[in-house]
């Protein structure tokens, strides 16, 4: 999951999904970056690695998840050659940044 920050969106999309492969026994692996991390910066330095946001929703639905408060990570071209799916989470809002990356090929991406 690839949001701008990687502080809110991303974030909260790697939790859920993760919660969902533990609840449904899917063998899946899930991670979140983001395309301009440092545009959280001044937030996270507030607030910490993650929206409080996110850990308020994700306590409203009794999702626990331990990774959650791991360091803000860019998405890197290996990122995406890695990943068998790619969600970028806003096309309109983030598709100029995939420009930065080689073509993604086969890649399944929404």
């Amino acid at each position: 999951f690839i949001c701008t920050g990687n502080f809110y969106r991303s974030r909260y999309c790697e939790a859920y999904m993760d919660y969902l492969g533990k609840l449904l026994k899917l063998p899946i692996y899930t991670y979140s970056k983001g395309f301009e991390i440092e545009l959280a910066d001044k937030v996270s330095e507030l607030y910490g690695e993650v929206s409080p946001y996110t850990l308020e929703r994700l306590k409203l639905n009794s999702i626990s998840y331990d990774q959650i408060n791991k360091d803000r990570e860019r998405v890197t071209q290996n990122c995406i050659d890695g990943a068998d799916i790619v969600v970028i989470i806003d096309k309109n809002e983030h598709s100029v940044y995939m420009n930065d990356f080689d073509s993604l090929g086969s890649k399944r991406y929404c």
